[in-house]
């Protein structure tokens, strides 16, 4: 479909609709505490670095017909295997971010993996494909480190009976009228001045190196 093929930008990177949309969808689900953060961090990782080996070296024996479908099938198994793992290590932590797991192998497949990994630039196709979900990952992490600790007065890692522990408690009402910086709104807020600040970063850099 034509709409999927549209060009949007996120923080100056070009990407296609349906990679940003699964990729916000993700980030504003993900960064609500930091535990969730780096779950959904490592899935990224871990899904895109399977996918990426599988284009590389799987390539001369993938079919030509339907090597889309190798790859959703494969990218699915990834992100079940990794969701195996977390289960096996936590129950409670595994079932509190199956979702987050989920998700992670449909914003990859969204970057295209089967064609843009078949071309012949190879391994550095491989690391600007692979750097895509890890940049992901990386703002994950640093908006939760932002929503948690003013909306929640709190900051968490995995691990624990409940899934996830407190590795530092700051009040039940530190800082209240910042509770909603915890919610979909505040994640939103805070995405919106992030990009605010990064183009403009950007456009002032690039009116200082082009002073005509």
């Amino acid at each position: 479909m034509r709409i999927f093929r549209l060009q949007s930008r996120l923080f100056g990177a070009s990407c296609t609709s349906l990679s940003c949309l699964s990729g916000l969808g993700l980030l504003i689900l993900a960064s609500y505490r930091t535990a969730f953060a780096l779950i959904a961090a490592g899935a990224l990782a871990w899904v895109s670095l399977c996918a990426a080996l599988i284009g590389l070296f799987a390539r001369p024996i993938l079919p030509e017909r339907g090597r889309g479908l190798v790859f959703v099938a494969l990218t699915a198994a990834a992100g079940s295997l990794y969701l195996l793992l977390l289960c096996l290590m936590n129950p409670f932590l595994a079932m509190e971010s199956s979702l987050l797991v989920s998700l992670s192998p449909a914003y990859v497949l969204s970057l295209n993996p089967a064609e843009r990994l078949a071309s012949r630039e190879g391994k550095g196709e491989g690391l600007r494909f692979l750097g895509e979900p890890v940049s992901l990952g990386v703002l994950i992490i640093a908006l939760a480190l932002i929503r948690e600790p003013l909306g929640l007065g709190s900051l968490s890692l995995p691990g624990g009976e409940r899934g996830i522990t407190e590795a530092a408690g700051l009040g039940e009402y530190w800082f209240f009228p910042l509770g909603i910086i915890s919610g979909s709104a505040g994640a939103l807020f805070l995405l919106g001045y992030g990009i605010g600040v990064f183009q403009y970063l950007r456009n002032r850099k690039a009116g200082a190196e082009d002073p005509s």
